[in-house]
């Protein structure tokens, strides 16, 4: 928390920062929970970039503490401890406590990183429970629970809620993790059920709760925003295959990405099952 709280009083946001705290403060200003006002002409009546759960969670904030760029930052301060801590327990109990220490090390040693959680933005609390999502899966895999799977399907619905589609490659690693974990063996309906449960349950009642509301047209607004205008335009396979992004992830990453590859040829995939989760988050 320091390495990013350090930073907490100084002046000045990310670009979208002062647009999401504007909408937040607005919240706990009016007590209106449901109509996200940035106060900007162009995003009326509402935003409808992101869903509501961030903008709650920081207008809770604001209603007991003044609405400010430090208060702003104290959900993604919470954010980072919360993800380091839930990163080492789950490298260490997948690869041993020597891994684990040098995995949130190294991770913390990236400061595009952890700048990233000293400020309001949507991604650090879909990072957190998206990858709480999986690591609960994971844990389903090895030893199938149906609250395990419930909790699972719970957290992918958090991080839906915080960030709409951008969750869904999640949901997308969870289904490759089964393909390879069940393929001799079927799921029972009890896990299943579970996870879907968990998942629908909030969301459902989520969009109960917007379509009942004076701004029933939010999530056609979100969708045709989505589709339309960041999908439909933006979105391409050929990225993938691009030099300067690869450039980009080997410069951030200190170019340290190629040990990737020595894991693999030191572990294999086929022996060594921890790979998995790991491997198909990079590929997605």
């Amino acid at each position: 928390m320091l390495s990013v709280g350090a930073r907490n009083f100084e002046p000045g946001f990310s670009p979208d920062s002062p647009i999401y705290s504007t909408i937040s403060r607005n919240i706990a200003a009016t007590g209106d929970w449901l109509k996200l006002d940035a106060s900007i002409p162009d995003f009326q009546p509402y935003f409808a970039d992101h869903p509501h759960l961030a903008f709650w969670a920081v207008g809770a904030i604001f209603r007991w503490l003044p609405a400010a760029d430090w208060s702003a930052r104290i959900l993604g301060h919470l954010f980072y401890v919360l993800f380091l801590m839930m990163f080492f327990w789950e490298v260490r109990r997948l690869n041993g406590e020597v891994c684990a220490v040098w995995s949130v090390l190294l991770l913390w040693s990236w400061y595009i990183f952890s700048n990233t959680f000293s400020s309001f933005m949507m991604d650090p609390g879909v990072l957190f429970f998206g990858s709480a999502s999986l690591f609960l899966w994971y844990r389903t895999i090895e030893k199938p629970h149906g609250l395990t799977a419930f909790a699972s399907g719970l957290a992918l619905a958090l991080a839906i809620m915080i960030k709409g589609m951008a969750a869904l490659p999640f949901l997308v690693i969870a289904f490759g993790l089964s393909l390879l974990a069940w393929r001799q063996q079927r799921p029972s309906v009890r896990i299943v059920l579970g996870y879907g449960f968990g998942a629908l349950l909030p969301l459902s009642l989520y969009a109960l709760t917007v379509l009942q509301s004076h701004v029933p047209d939010f999530f056609s607004v979100y969708f045709h925003r989505q589709f339309e205008k960041r999908i439909g335009q933006e979105f391409s396979l050929l990225r993938a295959f691009d030099a300067e992004y690869w450039k980009l992830l080997l410069r951030y990453t200190y170019g340290l990405l190629p040990l990737a590859i020595l894991s693999w040829i030191q572990s294999p995939l086929r022996s060594n099952s921890s790979l998995w989760l790991p491997t198909l988050s990079l590929l997605i």
